[in-house]
C-alpha cells in the first residue's frame, strides 16, 4: 500500500520541520506501507533553506499560493493508494500510521484525533477530530476533485463536501499526533485566525457553493519544481 503524505510548508522553523519529517518516517516504519513523502514549499525561501540544511527533498513553488493550492498540486503529482494531509509544524505519534492505515482499509475518509500542545510540545488538551488533518482514499478525491483554492478554511470545506457526498467520516479517537499552537499559525494569527473577517468571508463563499450543491471542485494547481537533496543523514 502506497501512502502519500502531503505537507505544505511556509515559514516553518528548521527544528519543527526536522521533528515533523522524522516523526512521519518513524510512524511509517511501524507498518508495511510504502511512504511517499511530498513536501511543498509555498514560496518561502527560508523554509526551502531549512529543508536543504537537513538534506530533505521537496517541491518548490516560487509564488506563495496558499496551503490548499500547494496540497492540490502535490496530490496531483502521482497516484497513491491513500493520501494523508499533515501540517509541517506538527508531530506524528508512532501510533498514527498503524491506526490510520488500519482504518483506511475499511473507510475512505479518516479523521485522526490529536493532542493540542504548546510550541515546545507540552500537552494542553486532547481533541477529538473535527476537521483539518485527515486521510482519504482516491475515491474521495475522485468525487471531490480537490481543495477549494481559498487561503483559509478549505480543510473544513473538504470534510463538509465529503460528508455531503455521502462519505462516512471515521474518527480515530486515540490521539495520533501533536498539534502545535503558536502565534504564527493561520488559525491563530491576527487577520486569519478564527473569528477574523478574512476567515468568515472565505467560509461564507465556500458555504454558498455547497448549498448550491457543488461537491466536485476542479483542483487549482501550480507548477512545482522538484529539488532533490542527498538522503537524510542517519
Amino acid at each position: 500500500m502506497k501512502v502519500a503524505v502531503i505537507v505544505a510548508a511556509h515559514q516553518v522553523r528548521a527544528e519543527w520541520l526536522d521533528e515533523c519529517i522524522g516523526s512521519i518516517e518513524a510512524s511509517a516504519d511501524q507498518t508495511s506501507v510504502t511512504l511517499d513523502l511530498r513536501i511543498g514549499v509555498d514560496g518561502c525561501q527560508q523554509t526551502a533553506t531549512n529543508l536543504g540544511d537537513i538534506e530533505q527533498p521537496y517541491w518548490w513553488s516560487p509564488v506563495n499560493v496558499g496551503p490548499y493550492v500547494v496540497r492540490n498540486s502535490l496530490i496531483t503529482l502521482e497516484p497513491a493508494d491513500a493520501f494523508v494531509i499533515f501540517d509541517a509544524d506538527d508531530v506524528m505519534l508512532p501510533e498514527y500510521f498503524p491506526l490510520v492505515v488500519h482504518a483506511l482499509r475499511t473507510y475512505s475518509l479518516v479523521g485522526p484525533s490529536r493532542s493540542e500542545c504548546t510550541e515546545t510540545l507540552t500537552p494542553i488538551e486532547q481533541r477529538t477530530y473535527r476537521h483539518g488533518v485527515c486521510a482519504f482514499r482516491p475515491d474521495v478525491l475522485t468525487c471531490l476533485g480537490g481543495y477549494q483554492p481559498e487561503r483559509l478554511a478549505a480543510d473544513v470545506d473538504f470534510i463538509a463536501r465529503a460528508t455531503r457526498a455521502g462519505f462516512h467520516l471515521h474518527i480515530v479517537k486515540q490521539p495520533c499526533y501533536l498539534r502545535r499552537r503558536h502565534a504564527s499559525s493561520l488559525t491563530t494569527a491576527h487577520g486569519t485566525g478564527r473569528g477574523s473577517a478574512a476567515r468568515r468571508q472565505a467560509t461564507h463563499r465556500m458555504e454558498r457553493q455547497r448549498l448550491a450543491g457543488k461537491v466536485h471542485v476542479q483542483p487549482v494547481t501550480v507548477p512545482l519544481e522538484y529539488r532533490s537533496q542527498e538522503a537524510r543523514s542517519a
